[in-house]
Order: C-alpha cells, then sequence, then structure tokens
C-alpha cells in the first residue's frame, strides 16, 4: 500500500512538472521581466557600493558582449547601463540586450535587470523567376528585427503566434538559458559589490 502511494505521487509529480511553463520574474506594475533586489550590505558606504556598481558594468565590456554606462550620478549614488548577451536558437542565434540600474544608500543597494530586447539580423536575399524574356531577379535588404521579450513570455501558446517572423525560435529552452544567463550576471554583480576593508 505504501509503496503504491509513493508510486502515485512520483507520477504526479511528473506530470504536474511536464507541464509547467518555464517562468521569468515579472513585474506586474510594469508588465516586464524583471530580475530586481534590495541587497543588504551592512557596513558599506553609499559611495562605495556606487563606484563598485560602475566599475562592474564597465569590467564586463566585451566586443561579443558589449556593455556600456548610459547615466550615472555619483550624488545620488545611482547607475544606469546597457548589457548584452548572445542567445542560441534552434537554427540562428540572438542578441539579447537589456537595462542595469544600481541605486546605492548607506549600507545597501537595489538592482534591476529589465527591458529585454531579443535582436535579430536578417539575410540579404535574392529571388529569381519567371520565363524566358520575362525572367527577373529581385533582392531583399538584410533588416534589423528586435521585439521586447515580452513578446514571447509569460505565455508562448504554439496557435497564437503574433506577427513576427521568427516566433518558434523563442520557447521554453530560450527562457531558461536567459534565466541561467541571468542568474549567473546576478551573482557576479553581487560577488562585486562585496566592499573590501582594509586591516
Amino acid at each position: 500500500m505504501k509503496q503504491s502511494i509513493i508510486t502515485l505521487l512520483l507520477v504526479a509529480l511528473s506530470i504536474f512538472s511536464a507541464g509547467q511553463e518555464y517562468t521569468l520574474p515579472f513585474d506586474p506594475s510594469t508588465h516586464k521581466v524583471n530580475y530586481t533586489d534590495v541587497v543588504e550590505a551592512q557596513g558599506a558606504a553609499r559611495k562605495a557600493l556606487y563606484e563598485n556598481g560602475k566599475k562592474w558594468i564597465l569590467t564586463k565590456n566585451s566586443s561579443t558582449n558589449p556593455y556600456s554606462v548610459s547615466f550615472d550620478n555619483e550624488a545620488d549614488g545611482t547607475v544606469t547601463g546597457k548589457g548584452t548577451f548572445m542567445l542560441s536558437g534552434d537554427r540562428r542565434n540572438y542578441v539579447v540586450r537589456f537595462t542595469i540600474n544600481i541605486e546605492t544608500k548607506e549600507g545597501k543597494y537595489r538592482y534591476s535587470f529589465t527591458d529585454f530586447i531579443i535582436q535579430y539580423q536578417t539575410e540579404a536575399e535574392y529571388h529569381s523567376g519567371g520565363y524566358g524574356m520575362w525572367r527577373h531577379t529581385t533582392h531583399t535588404d538584410a533588416q534589423n528585427l528586435e521585439y521586447g521579450l515580452e513578446t514571447f513570455y509569460p505565455s508562448r501558446l504554439e496557435g497564437r503566434k503574433p506577427s513576427i517572423k521568427w516566433y518558434e525560435e523563442i520557447n521554453k529552452k530560450s527562457f531558461q538559458q536567459i534565466d541561467q544567463t541571468m542568474q549567473s550576471l546576478v551573482g557576479s554583480l553581487k560577488q562585486a559589490m562585496i566592499v573590501r576593508k582594509d586591516w
């Protein structure tokens, strides 16, 4: 009897897990995906936290994944920047851009990663058609396409696709990659925000 109950519970759990959508942190007030938290940094001065946050953004910059500071105010202890990372799809790669906000106070700071944009550049195409003397060739220029992450999330319904060209590429696996990357970035930021004290 006991073995049967355990087996039933395991089956129910596996069915429940299979039916779950992969979720990202969603802010109901802005209707955007947002990784945010207030972190206590006991004894840390606002200026030191501000400097650490700004330095973290600048040191993350690379040719592959550009980062930049778009606004900073030392008096207020705030820094705003832009970051990017690559997202691998089944048939193509995308660039994910996002906004970084860091606000600092004495002994604590708040971070926010939001305004996610998924970017993709199409390839230029040539098409030939017609018969005999009526043959012709048309050319389509490459396009830079971009959509807010919320276009694809949180509801990804197979039967309800918006009018975009590569919707089928952004799926549960994509959300998982995004979440893993962002969790790693959050951990990196928290580590960088630790204020070292001299002996």
